[in-house]
């Protein structure tokens, strides 16, 4: 007993001596942070043509393996982004070089260094799918990270243009985003409103600061310097920066920069400099998609918008509102339409009290909702439609309505095939026509007028790549109640 109460009371004193944990530490964000660095294009002001003056070409790629090298020897991510001049250059003279193990440069920054390379582009004479081609003549796979873009003034805004596949211009190519990053104005004027930290997905042009699930991310850089990391370092001392959330910054330069010495030997300092940051947990270096791929995996993809101006511009997160069924709530990206068609008496649901918002519907089951939205009440007969639709199905009234209103048409051989899901083309042919009548013709496909029309009138969902995808449930629910209101 004596010496249990021996240990006891050594430990008492032992907890009085020893510093606490830092529990109040631990609770304070991470912030990410990104190296970036650009080449620019000839039409760049006071930039050169790489592939005419081969002695600024070969300084500005000597520049780039001793600024990665100097990079990776402190254990700091690194993305090299390029414009197609200087990608051309190295497509003719890499072989010429031996300071990158016998790879053109770009593989050796890849597959040697383990760094990342991204497109960039200003979209003069190549197109940023260009310059991710010419990425690829180099053989390695860039990352689907566009590498700057215009985010302000909203009328030249690039935003709703990456949300889908960007075309070639000089090649026969497509490149489509999986982030965007470098938000500013053409040349980075008055770009104070655009320093933001944390990963959203804008909305559209004119609101970039609100999220919208459906559109794709953008990794915020703050304010793309030193300053603006200890600026965001001090908020977070301070507890300005709410734990859980995840915050960014970019600390960015041009390779050009590299070619001076004192350059890189500086920059060396700034990092070792924040080295207390980096060993605590404050820091962790990171590619822009090893950043994105935190995001989603770690936060759960939870938009955080601070801004360097105004603070933080988050949307509030507020715990989930229940559904009408079981696997749909105020989360979900289509609960209001679906909410919509249930209130409206459109759909039921299964009979487990669940929506399924996510599985294909077939074309019995879009029939009947569709004739149920357009004409409710109104299917009341159901003899001799087709030759697979028997009068004692549930979707005999309503396959029959649309065949003698000539909404659908069903097969050559006289079938309907009720239970073959139904693909975005047909869907759209349907639905419109049922709501609109005739739709005016465009070149293309049978199904272009029908894909136009809906994207001109704000019916085309950004979920939908392809109008030969099977839709959803969900997406039926989101193309009625977008058409009805």
């Amino acid at each position: 007993m004596k010496k249990i109460t021996s240990l006891l009371s050594l430990l008492v004193i032992l907890s009085i001596l020893l510093p606490s944990p830092r529990v109040e530490a631990s609770a304070k964000p991470t912030i990410y942070v990104s190296i970036v660095s650009h080449n620019e294009e000839p039409s760049f002001p006071n930039h050169p043509d790489f592939t005419s003056d081969y002695d600024t070409y070969e300084s500005f790629r000597d520049a780039a393996v001793n600024f990665a090298t100097m990079l990776k020897s402190e254990g700091v991510q690194y993305n090299f982004q390029s414009d197609w001049n200087f990608l051309l250059a190295e497509q003719e003279h890499w072989d010429e070089f031996d300071n990158t193990n016998g790879k053109n440069l770009l593989r050796w920054l890849v597959e040697d260094m383990d760094l990342a390379v991204d497109p960039h582009a200003h979209e003069s004479t190549y197109s940023i799918a260009d310059v991710a081609y010419l990425m690829e003549q180099l053989d390695i796979t860039p990352s689907n990270i566009v590498g700057g873009f215009i985010a302000t003034p909203a009328e030249d805004s690039r935003v709703e243009d990456f949300q889908v596949p960007i075309e070639g211009w000089k090649y026969n190519t497509s490149w489509e985003a999986d982030a965007l990053w470098g938000g500013g104005s053409g040349n980075h004027v008055d770009d104070e409103g655009q320093w933001t930290s944390g990963i959203w997905r804008p909305k559209d042009d004119e609101n970039f600061f609100v999220d919208d699930p459906d559109s794709k991310p953008v990794i915020g850089t703050y304010t793309s310097t030193w300053d603006g990391l200890d600026d965001l370092l001090e908020k977070r001392d301070n507890g300005e920066l709410e734990a859980g959330k995840m915050y960014t910054a970019t600390i960015m330069t041009n390779q050009e920069d590299a070619q001076d010495q004192d350059f890189i030997d500086e920059f060396q300092s700034e990092i070792e400099a924040r080295q207390s940051y980096t060993d605590s947990g404050a820091i962790e270096w990171v590619t822009l998609t090893e950043a994105l791929n935190i995001w989603e995996n770690d936060y759960d993809s939870t938009p955080t918008i601070y801004s360097y101006e105004e603070g933080d511009l988050s949307p509030e997160t507020t715990p989930a509102i229940a559904g009408p069924f079981s696997d749909v709530d105020s989360n979900d990206d289509y609960y209001e339409a679906i909410s919509y068609v249930y209130e409206a008496g459109i759909v039921e649901g299964y009979s487990d009290g669940t929506y399924q918002p996510e599985i294909s519907i077939n074309r019995a089951e879009f029939t009947k909702i569709l004739i149920e939205a357009a004409h409710p009440g109104e299917a009341t007969f159901s003899e001799g439609c087709f030759s697979d639709v028997p009068s004692s199905e549930w979707y005999a009234p309503y396959v029959c309505f649309a065949k003698v209103y000539n909404i659908v048409s069903g097969y050559e051989d006289g079938s309907f095939k009720p239970d073959q899901y139904i693909n975005v083309a047909e869907a759209l042919k349907i639905t419109l026509e049922t709501y609109f009548g005739n739709i005016p013709d465009t070149n293309g496909e049978w199904y272009q007028k029908y894909w136009d029309y809906a994207e001109s009138n704000g019916y085309l969902l950004s979920a939908w790549d392809s109008p030969a995808q099977e839709l959803t449930r969900g997406e039926m629910a989101e193309l009625i109640y977008r058409i009805q209101n």
